[in-house]
């Protein structure tokens, strides 16, 4: 059985100044258009704006899967998950919880895994049925906040 080998591209920070053009290739080498990210991004913004008690809605459904708020651990970040974002009941469900309009997230989610794995070389991967949690970070930067961590170092939960 013959073995594929895939190269995965690399970018060497501490080489930084000649790696600028690498770097921005692999952050805005996508097909996810400007106006997109930008709703993106207007949303993640939206929530950060709501009350205490509606972003306590989105709750656990296993352990850190709901929101998630300043701390000790994440004193820049809050976070809001869906849980499956690849489920329509579940986006629906968070919208509600939400106060937000729906839109195809759970469409939208298995796409962009399907074009990451592309990317990365991986043919004919199905994430189809899979299950996938979604979060919307959103980072409350200031000239103060320089050099502090934004949030823990972590794994996904799951």
């Amino acid at each position: 059985m013959a073995v594929e080998t895939i190269s995965l591209p690399s970018i060497d920070l501490a080489n930084f100044p000649a790696n600028l053009e690498k770097l921005t290739a692999a952050a805005t080498g996508h097909e996810i258009s400007m106006e997109l990210m930008t709703e993106a991004w207007a949303a993640a913004s939206s929530f950060s704006r709501l009350s205490d008690d509606i972003k306590l809605r989105n709750r656990d459904i296993i352990y850190g899967s709901g929101f998630m708020s300043f701390g000790d651990l994440m004193p820049l970040l809050e976070s809001f998950v869906v849980y499956d974002a690849t489920s329509t009941a579940d986006v629906l469900a968070f919208c509600s919880s939400m106060e937000a309009s729906t839109i195809n997230v759970d469409v939208l989610t298995v796409d962009i895994a399907s074009k990451v794995a592309e990317g990365l070389a991986c043919v004919g991967c199905s994430f189809q049925d899979w299950p996938c949690t979604t979060s919307l970070n959103v980072f409350h930067f200031a000239e103060e906040s320089i050099g502090l961590d934004a949030a823990e170092l972590r794994t996904d939960s799951g």
